[in-house]
């Protein structure tokens, strides 16, 4: 299980990765950063 979650939570990094740059362009500054506290209080980040 713990494996899992941590793949998981590799693959979504990755995926943030891919993503970041297009979704800073599409949702602004403010947007991303909320996003970002978001995942911080769900244990994602």
């Amino acid at each position: 299980m713990e494996k899992r979650a941590a793949h998981l939570k590799s693959q979504i990094f990755r995926l943030d990765q891919i993503c970041i740059s297009h979704q800073i362009r599409k949702f602004g500054r403010g947007e991303m950063t909320r996003l970002m506290e978001k995942m911080a209080t769900c244990g994602i980040m």
